[in-house]
């Protein structure tokens, strides 16, 4: 202390024992702005002894603007201005910290000596005042340059603030931003509603002559105290950019699946277009010895008779002998004997030169020649007549062929398969057709048995038919229903395949849903009445159908995988196998 506790007064005493207990900084100073007197809360803040007060510390030691404490500090001694203020003070150690200061005048015999300060550390309360404040400007900030609109609305729709995002989307959507500006109008423009208190949200859309913009908009009520009327926040985002690149997107996305789906129905159309085994579609034990032979004689260069009724596939057989075979990469060439008058076929398969007869006007080159060096399929050769049937022994005998009107022979490399559903046998009997012919064509003879004699093929036909059709016509459907699959299951099918195959397609048209059903076959396969059932060695069929049509359709569903339809049904693949040669054996 400046002076020794016996110079005090009594009261002064009091004072500074009192001081000493308080919790805030209690000091005087004297005209000259030195310490007189420092209580150990000061001492203890600003890291001062008592000595270095008795020595005379200086006020402008303590705070930092000595220019406004100077001023502060007269003022105060002349009772100018209040003695409360706040001052950024420094430690004796350098560090700062912030003071409120309450100043009052020390009066002795009425006469005025020094001024008493008493000071509180308010320190973190401006470190809380400076991280509001900067909050505040960060928010306000944030608020003003969001590219979202925000706008700040009373429960009355009436406008407290708009950003300016909010602003440019208003002025975008042809709203005025004046003083008359209501939630209402804006509301009424995006053709939404906005009451009922709730929070609520969607997308609008606005068209002008030359464009359309998209909008999100979210709307949110808050109740600010039970004093106050709630508060609307609306926000305002425009995503017209974000809309329309969605929009290309997806139609990127659809026209890359159209391209992918007509890609895929290109290559099943081209694998379904390709001949090979893969073509022969079948469990028939019968058959699966065919296509035995089949493999046998391809690259034998022998003729081959092909016996087999209507529509059983004679000439996917010899396709199949062709492109399995060594001549595979040249021509394979098809003609109908039965469907060409006699006077026709012979420059249909040997050609002609340009003379040879009134019409002859330019070369013919003929399907013996077309097909040099590949093979030559004749189907229907049991119609064609003793005439025609001389020169086509003189070919295979000679291999040399004479266009009409020509009188040079010209050699040729084909392979000749025929084909007939007619008994060769009975006609060299009644006499109208050539043995000798007959023996020439049927080195190898391939029968094929008609549909009702391998009908276990029924379902594995079915669903190459709808795999074939879903190609072509460009629709997905993907198996027959039990009811159908029964259906052709009991019916002869005379036509044999060519005849399943159209009942299908016409079932394939008409079909609206994923499965064919009985409404959709033609109108002689929708009543049992009407099909003729033929009874044969297959008959005990109806007494297992059950079990077959399980097996038939797990088939179908697997698309003839047999170790996917035996999973299917809980068995191993070997007892399906057993099943299904016992059905095709029965």
């Amino acid at each position: 202390m400046t002076e020794d506790n016996k110079l005090l007064s009594d009261e002064e005493r009091t004072f500074r024992d009192i001081a000493e207990q308080i919790p805030v900084v209690v000091s005087e100073l004297d005209f000259n702005m030195k310490f007189t007197y420092s209580n150990k809360k000061g001492l203890d803040l600003f890291g001062y002894t008592r000595e270095e007060i008795a020595k005379g510390l200086h006020a402008f030691n303590l705070f930092a603007d000595q220019n406004l404490v100077r001023n502060n500090f007269a003022r105060v001694l002349s009772e100018e201005m209040p003695g409360q203020r706040e001052y950024l003070c420094k430690k004796k150690d350098g560090s700062e910290l912030f003071m409120q200061v309450n100043s009052m005048v020390i009066f002795k015999d009425n006469k005025p000596i020094g001024m008493r300060t008493f000071l509180a550390d308010i320190t973190e309360l401006k470190k809380t005042e400076q991280m509001l404040k900067l909050s505040e400007e960060k928010f306000r900030s944030i608020y003003e340059e969001s590219p979202i609109g925000i706008g700040i609305f009373q429960q009355n729709g009436s406008v407290i603030n708009l950003n300016k995002s909010l602003k440019r989307l208003l002025y975008q959507m042809k709203i005025d931003c004046d003083e008359k500006l209501d939630l209402s109008v804006i509301s009424e423009k995006l053709k939404v509603s906005f009451t009922n208190n709730n929070n609520t949200s969607g997308i609008s859309s606005l068209s002008s002559i030359h464009s359309q913009f998209h909008f999100k908009w979210y709307i949110n009520f808050i109740n600010t105290s039970e004093q106050q009327q709630s508060l609307i926040i609306f926000q305002l985002e425009d995503i017209t950019e974000k809309t329309i690149t969605e929009e290309n997107r997806i139609r990127s996305a659809e026209k890359n699946a159209e391209d992918a789906r007509k890609t895929v129905n290109f290559l099943r159309r081209k694998v379904l277009s390709q001949n090979s085994f893969n073509k022969i579609i079948t469990q028939n034990h019968k058959m699966k010895e065919l296509i035995r032979k089949i493999d046998t004689v391809a690259d034998i260069n022998t003729n081959v008779l092909i016996i087999g009724e209507s529509g059983t596939g004679k000439e996917v057989i010899a396709r199949t002998i062709h492109e399995t075979s060594c001549r595979k990469d040249k021509p394979f060439v098809a003609i109908n004997c039965g469907a060409i008058p006699d006077t026709l076929l012979e420059s249909e398969l040997f050609g002609y030169e340009p003379g040879a007869f009134t019409d002859a006007k330019s070369q013919k080159i003929g399907k013996f020649e077309l097909a040099d060096g590949g093979t030559l399929f004749l189907d229907e050769i049991g119609d064609i007549t003793p005439a025609m049937q001389v020169k086509l022994l003189r070919v295979l005998q000679e291999r040399v062929i004479e266009p009409l009107g020509s009188n040079k022979y010209k050699k040729i490399d084909v392979r000749i398969i025929t084909a007939t559903n007619k008994n060769l046998q009975a006609l060299i009997d009644n006499g109208t057709f050539r043995k000798d012919l007959y023996y020439r064509i049927k080195v190898v003879q391939l029968n094929i048995p008609p549909l009702r004699e391998r009908r276990c093929d029924i379902p594995l036909l079915c669903a190459y038919f709808l795999e074939k059709f879903s190609a072509i016509y460009d629709k997905d459907i993907y198996s027959v229903s039990d009811a159908v699959l029964q259906r052709l299951l009991s019916y002869s099918f005379p036509g044999n395949i060519r005849e399943l195959e159209n009942v299908l397609e016409h079932a394939f048209i008409f079909c609206r849903t994923l499965n064919i059903e009985l409404v959709d076959l033609p109108e002689e396969f929708k009543s049992d009445e009407s099909l003729p059932i033929v009874i044969n060695d297959e008959s005990s069929l109806k007494m297992k159908v059950s079990e077959e049509k399980n097996i038939q359709n797990a088939l179908i569903l697997c698309k003839g995988n047999i170790t996917a339809a035996a999973k299917k049904l809980g068995i191993h693949k070997s007892t399906l196998h057993r099943k299904i040669n016992k059905f095709q054996t029965d």
